[in-house]
């Protein structure tokens, strides 16, 4: 177990070792030098939790959850102290790019989502998601619409939309007027009880704050008017936490609001190429770009055959932070053999990959410099990503020195035989019928010789799916989808014709053909699972022993009164 870990997990690891008196920062657990703070671990409970409230957290479930926390320290521990990794250049490489890609993306969440979907309107649409609004709603397009393109000025459009506005102010029946004045082809202003992210924030927030009768508009959309009257409004149940629909309400805003984060995104983009001095390399990318063109018309091409002074080429430059090319060899591994073609002009390279490695590098300095990297949700996400890397590197080492003998598969075979029978099967083919007098028509023809796959065709099923099913196939008792034809048929045996047996109000009549006998599958065909099963096994032991090995070695102190307090 040498592998898969750099001294920068120790660097990293040791986080906060100083005493703070935040209370995002205070102590829940400690083991060795790493600590879990109550930032962290709220992060993880609300992870682990997150359709049910953290005051509803029970105590047992907050230790579950930072026993595994603990384990995941454990493992960074015996790692540290192993040098697992230390000389693997590969994961090096691949553990800077990741962490640099979360502290980018944590970057992003604080100045750019969150400024799109800040917290509070978070909040908002929580409330509004359990509020069943019905409305009617009248739009007007005009000849400046991209989504409700119509012939009238933008300025007739709005006189039309106040002149609609009166008309649903006087109708006595709204929703038969919205249909009839509406200009949307879609229909989708129709919907009825009012779907949340279909229009802007704006309207949104209009119809869940305006009261039961008003009327609102025409409200100006984009080269479109849009007029609504509330008809009912009445709360629903929550079924889900804030934390557990955050998720999903932030993509429905940022999709409401994607132009808003695409000009925030370049705006900081911008600032950060300034600040880090962003340099493109033109001529070195039309080079490696011809390197892509050359590797990919070669026949039987390998990742090896970029040699070490193409990977060098520097395709671009911030600060001291170089993009080459053998960046993108090593990011795109295996998959470069199917999408190398994007990679072979100067431009597809430049967009493809050296523009999105320069944001990400740009992002992830910047987010140093704030202190992204030390953030709970950054850090944890690090962490997560730390210890499934390594633990797939255990999961390794855990293989080594493991063999299965004939003698352990033979024996195990004979004591597990019961899980290699093959249960007795029976041939079953049927003609369906919707009536009685029809399958007892079927049934004389059948035992007085007639083929029994002519009657099938002769009285063909009107009965859909796999209940009019004619060739059954082998049939065993385990089957539930015929399970009264089976036990019908293994009752009558082999060889027989019977019936009208009704079955879900349908008349069958059944032919069965050869039975096949319980048996015991040979050790032949079940060798490679049971080699499988007992290699699975030893790893298991040597798993669960090597985790009681790491608990008994890497004590640890917990607060119980700060986790109680937690939630």
């Amino acid at each position: 177990m040498k592998r898969y870990l750099t001294l920068g997990f120790i660097a990293l690891g040791l986080w906060l070792v100083s005493s703070c008196s935040s209370d995002d920062q205070m102590t829940v657990a400690r083991i060795g030098d790493y600590r879990i703070t109550t930032a962290e671990f709220t992060e993880r409970l609300k992870e682990d939790f997150r359709n049910k409230p953290l005051a509803n957290v029970t105590m047992e479930e907050k230790r579950s959850t930072l026993e595994k926390m603990l384990d995941e320290r454990r493992k960074l521990m015996y790692a540290a102290e192993n040098n697992l990794g230390e000389d693997d250049a590969e994961y090096q490489a691949e553990y800077n790019y990741n962490v640099s890609r979360l502290i980018a993306l944590g970057l992003y969440e604080e100045v750019v989502i969150d400024a799109v979907a800040p917290e509070r309107l978070l909040k908002q649409y929580y409330n509004w998601k359990h509020q069943q609004v019905e409305a009617a709603l009248i739009a007007v397009g005009s000849n400046e619409s991209e989504k409700l393109k119509k012939p009238h000025t933008l300025r007739e459009a709005e006189a039309l939309a106040n002149e609609y506005k009166a008309k649903l102010e006087e109708s006595h029946d709204p929703l038969k007027t919205a249909r009839e004045l509406t200009e949307d082809p879609m229909g989708r202003f129709h919907q009825n009880p009012y779907q949340l992210g279909n229009f802007s924030v704006t309207i949104d927030s209009l119809v869940h704050t305006a009261k039961v009768g008003e009327v609102v508009g025409p409200v100006k959309l984009s080269g479109s008017y849009l007029t609504f009257k509330i008809l009912s409004r009445k709360p629903v149940e929550k079924k889900q936490t804030f934390d557990a629909a955050k998720n999903e309400l932030q993509r429905l805003i940022r999709g409401q609001r994607r132009a808003d984060e695409m000009k925030l995104f370049e705006q900081y983009n911008k600032e950060f190429y300034d600040k880090f001095n962003v340099v493109y390399y033109d001529e070195d990318i039309a080079r490696f770009a011809g390197v892509m063109e050359a590797w990919g018309q070669s026949p039987n091409q390998q990742l090896s055959d970029f040699t070490p002074e193409q990977r060098s080429i520097v395709l671009a430059r911030l600060n001291d932070q170089a993009v080459t090319g053998g960046e993108l060899v090593s990011l795109f591994k295996e998959s470069l053999l199917r999408d190398y073609r994007k990679f072979q002009t100067p431009q597809g390279l430049k967009d493809a990959f050296v523009k999105p490695q320069l944001n990400l590098y740009a992002w992830a300095m910047e987010g140093r410099n704030r202190g992204i990297d030390r953030k709970a949700s950054v850090k944890n996400n690090i962490d997560k990503f730390r210890t499934a890397r390594l633990s797939q590197q255990l999961e390794k080492d855990l293989e080594k020195g493991i063999s299965v003998s004939a003698e352990e598969i033979e024996t195990y075979y004979q004591a597990n035989s019961d899980k290699y029978k093959q249960p007795a099967a029976i041939q079953i083919w049927q003609i369906a019928a919707q009536d009685r007098q029809t399958a007892q028509t079927v049934l004389q023809q059948a035992k007085a010789g007639e083929d029994f796959t002519k009657l099938s065709k002769e009285f063909p099923s009107k009965i859909g799916g796999t209940a009019g099913r004619f060739d059954l196939g082998y049939q065993t008792m385990a089957n539930r989808n015929y399970a009264e034809v089976t036990q019908a048929a293994f009752e009558a045996g082999p060889g027989q014709i019977f019936g009208p047996l009704e079955v879900k109000g349908n008349f069958l009549v059944v032919k069965t053909g050869e039975l096949r006998p319980e048996s015991l599958r040979p050790l032949s065909e079940v060798r490679s699972s049971i080699e499988s099963a007992i290699f699975n096994q030893k790893k298991s032991e040597k798993r669960e022993a090597l985790l009681e090995e790491m608990r008994k070695a890497y004590t640890y102190r917990i607060s119980d009164s700060i986790l109680r307090s937690i939630g």
